[in-house]
């Protein structure tokens, strides 16, 4: 029996202040609605760590969802889409090294899932 697919968006942003404090933020949303809302202050961060963390806590999220295939990150960061897929810049590798393993995992359990990245205006 094939189950369906379920789609899910993940919507990021980040806030960082001149003091160098952040807040991450995702929103999962399925069927139409907020299922998930995840919070993470930080210091002594980068806006480019702060958005790499907002796609980490909402991917992993997702990710605990064993019917998800087909996922939509929406952020307004384009250097933070291409840095959470690129092990290439050692001063993020720990930023971004568990949720690059966790998505080559998704890939490889289904050959059907994928995950879009959608630029948007800054929400803030």
């Amino acid at each position: 029996m094939q189950t369906a697919c379920v789609d899910i968006a993940v919507i990021t942003n980040r806030s960082v202040k001149a003091t160098g404090s952040a807040t991450a933020v995702a929103h999962i949303w399925k069927d139409n609605k907020v299922t998930n809302h995840l919070k993470v202050h930080v210091t002594n961060i980068t806006s480019l760590e702060a958005e790499l963390i907002a796609i980490h806590i909402g991917l992993m999220s997702v990710f605990k969802n064993m019917d998800t295939h087909y996922i939509i990150v929406i952020t307004d960061s384009l250097a933070a889409e291409k840095e959470i897929i690129s092990l290439g810049n050692q001063y993020l590798q720990k930023s971004i090294i568990s949720i690059a393993v966790k998505i080559q995992m998704f890939f490889e359990k289904d050959r059907c899932n994928s995950i879009y990245f959608w630029s948007s205006l800054s929400m803030l």
